[in-house]
């Protein structure tokens, strides 16, 4: 009976053409791992049927040509192969360019397509061959190919979720009570995304912040004029921030840190939430900064489809096709990003009306790229990213940045307003800059835009003041804490993931 049951599955293997579908899955399964930093896992699902989807109905409509499974899945992954792995070889030979002739260009590449896949064609079709001996290593090679993405996105999954699980890292603060007082503020966290500081905007882009910053000061506001970001990449920034440390400090035992885990349960969070009061989130198109466990998140109803599936499609052959304007470009992060945007926005105004007193985390990711904002809040046809570094002049990104920010800056200003005039209890808004321009000079990235509203007054607040900082004076100031305040270090690097690999930025501001 087992000896039977062997030869069964045997056979199944040798004569079933599995690796036709292992191959269609490999595409989005390797495009999440490699962001999956950036995305959420869900992303996948979609384009992964989609594709299995297009496998199967290659194989089917071969299988009644071919007359035989084992050689209609050898022509199909042969297919399936080409579709998926043209956009990345165009990407890697379009650069290759002898005395600045281009030799790979669309034309010269899908000749070659062609003839690959119908040479391979004719090869699969009539030649004899080992058909299930060929069919069987194809299966295993490609079951290897498909597990290697697979881990690397179960692996870190499966971490962060036991890492959610855990009591959170951060200074040790007294909570008091579950049930909040009647006159407890809301407390608004609004992180603009790459938004400098106003004499450093002034000096490398040309636009000038201080109309908005006098209308802000005229609502009660403290500007620190001299503030520095801790860490020059959000993720550090904002685990720092949010947790009034510095990352040394929220290592676990074993020297690891968990940026998720310290963003999305956060000291603040926690200690707010353990005082009753309710956390709101928004979606932001970045995995590692969405709070989706919170008790209130907002996001777009009705997605028009994800930047990833965007992504892949560029990968495919659909680019080129593309590229030559005989099919439609997807440009899903452009219109995404605006919903987003216009979403988070919009609801701020509202959130005054919320019952409970509530901790707001905002992070808006503007002015950073894309830039589809022009500075009256019109929609740009095409999404200019930072990788458009390489077609635009320095001019015409600090054009495209200033326009993205005096919008910004323009909707902030009427957030903060609405915020003051409809809430009960005045509310302590803070609204910060994770880091500068996105650019690789220290001295540019490091000054960050930082504002605070606290109805108190503005005892505590100086200005040099960085983030690190930020909720220690609030948490002092409105809920009896007696957190020392950090020395203001601001550290640059490149690569989150080695965030101890960094260079001090010394603040020259105001010598």
């Amino acid at each position: 009976m087992t000896k039977t049951k062997s030869t069964g599955l045997k056979k199944f293997w040798n004569e079933t053409p599995l690796h036709v579908f292992f191959a269609a899955a490999y595409a989005p399964l390797a495009l999440l791992a490699f962001n999956l930093d950036q995305v959420a896992p869900g992303v996948v699902v979609r384009p992964l049927w989609m594709s299995l989807a297009l496998a199967l109905g290659l194989l089917l409509l071969l299988r009644v040509l071919a007359r035989d499974w084992r050689r209609a899945g050898l022509i199909a992954a042969l297919f399936v192969v080409l579709f998926f792995s043209y956009g990345h070889i165009y990407n890697l030979l379009k650069g290759i360019q002898p005395g600045g002739i281009a030799l790979f260009r669309h034309r010269t590449l899908l000749v070659v397509w062609m003839l690959i896949g119908a040479g391979g064609t004719w090869y699969f079709w009539k030649k004899p061959l080992p058909l299930a001996t060929v069919t069987a290593a194809l299966n295993l090679a490609t079951l290897v190919l498909v597990v290697m993405p697979l881990t690397q996105i179960l692996v870190p999954v499966i971490a962060d979720g036991l890492a959610g699980a855990r009591s959170g890292r951060g200074p040790a603060v007294e909570t008091g009570s579950a049930s909040p007082s009647a006159n407890e503020p809301d407390i608004y966290y609004i992180v603009l995304d790459a938004h400098g500081r106003s004499d450093i905007l002034k000096e490398r882009s040309g636009y000038d912040s201080s109309a908005f910053l006098a209308s802000l000061k005229g609502l009660g506001f403290y500007v620190a004029d001299c503030s520095q970001t801790n860490y020059s990449l959000t993720l550090l920034s904002l685990a720092s921030s949010l947790n009034y440390a510095y990352l040394d400090e929220l290592m676990d035992a074993n020297g690891k840190l968990n940026v998720q885990a310290d963003i999305d349960h956060s000291a603040v969070r926690r200690f707010l939430e353990a005082r009753g009061y309710k956390t709101v989130a928004f979606a932001t198109g970045f995995r590692m900064t969405e709070i989706k466990d919170a008790d209130v998140y907002y996001q777009p109803a009705s997605p028009k489809g994800s930047e990833f599936e965007a992504q892949l499609l560029d990968t495919t052959l659909w680019s080129a096709f593309v590229d030559a304007g005989l099919l439609p470009k997807f440009d899903l992060s452009a219109e995404n990003y605006r919903d987003r945007t216009l979403l988070t926005l919009r609801t701020l105004k509202e959130l005054p009306a919320l019952p409970g007193p509530k901790f707001v985390f905002a992070h808006i990711v503007s002015p950073h790229p894309p830039y589809i904002f022009d500075a009256q809040g019109n929609f740009h046809d095409v999404a200019f990213g930072a990788h458009d570094e390489k077609n635009l002049s320095p001019e015409e990104m600090a054009s495209l940045y200033s326009g993205q920010a005096a919008f910004i800056d323009n909707q902030i200003l009427e957030v903060a307003r609405a915020i003051l005039q409809n809430s009960e209890t005045p509310p302590i808004i803070i609204i910060q800059g994770d880091h500068g321009p996105l650019v690789r000079d220290r001295f540019i990235r490091a000054p960050i835009l930082n504002a605070y509203y606290l109805p108190n007054g503005q005892d505590g607040l100086y200005p040099s003041i960085s983030p690190v900082n930020s909720f220690r004076v609030v948490l002092n100031d409105y809920f009896g804490q007696s957190l020392p305040l950090l020395e203001d270090v601001s550290r640059y690097s490149q690569d989150y993931r080695d965030p101890f690999d960094y260079k001090i930025v010394p603040n020259e501001c105001g010598k």
